[in-house]
């Protein structure tokens, strides 16, 4: 956290804002009642991405609105690289590949469609490991598509580890993480790199992640 930006390593299983039932267990709101408690009666809190509810890993968070525009520019203009692992089944056909399929919003439910038939987007891959009937690889969305790396992973038969709404074997989390963020500052235009801890609890292998 500096001035302007505020950093939270999210948790599996919480929301990343408001959801239409519950506008108090979330991240978003949980920020806001965080910095109440340090003595500012309306902070100011800009939120410019989301995680899933499953999903956990680095979310950033604008502390000023003089930053506002800016950091909404840099994620706009997809200069902010975000990387994510993820344990799925099966073993891909390649080290890396690229899924550049659509992703709509069908019967209540998100989908990948044809190009043309959908939001564009895109998601680089990269293995980067395999143990016994799973595959360790490395997403890195070029697009912020709701659902978007679950369902190009999916769409390529590599349901993600607990992602049962996409076809993945059962498991208690959703093994997918949201693992490295990089930006730039928005007001010091350096480069800035925050990292989430891989713990024991997803069993990402630390000599992958240097």
């Amino acid at each position: 956290r500096d001035t302007v930006l505020l950093a939270y390593d999210k948790e599996p299983g919480i929301p990343s804002q408001q959801t239409p039932s519950d506008g108090y267990n979330n991240l978003f709101a949980a920020v806001r009642r965080h910095l109440s408690n340090e003595g500012k009666s309306d902070p100011y809190v800009a939120l410019h991405h989301r995680l899933d509810r499953e999903t956990s890993g680095v979310m950033i968070f604008a502390l000023h609105d003089s930053v506002n525009r800016a950091l909404g520019k840099a994620f706009e203009n997809r200069e902010v690289e975000k990387e994510y692992p993820a344990w799925v089944a099966g073993e891909p056909k390649s080290s890396s590949w690229i899924c550049r399929e659509d992703i709509s919003r069908v019967g209540g439910g998100y989908c990948t469609v044809v190009r043309g038939k959908g939001k564009w987007a895109e998601t680089h891959f990269e293995v980067l490991g395999a143990e016994k009937n799973r595959t360790l690889v490395l997403a890195r969305p070029k697009t912020g598509r709701t659902h978007q790396i679950r369902l190009h992973l999916a769409a390529g038969g590599l349901p993600i580890i607990g992602d049962t709404r996409y076809g993945g074997p059962r498991h208690p989390n959703l093994l997918l993480h949201a693992w490295r963020l990089t930006l730039p500052h928005p007001r010091l235009k350096k480069k800035l790199c925050i990292t989430s801890a891989l713990d024991d609890f997803y069993k990402f292998p630390k000599k992958y992640f240097q």
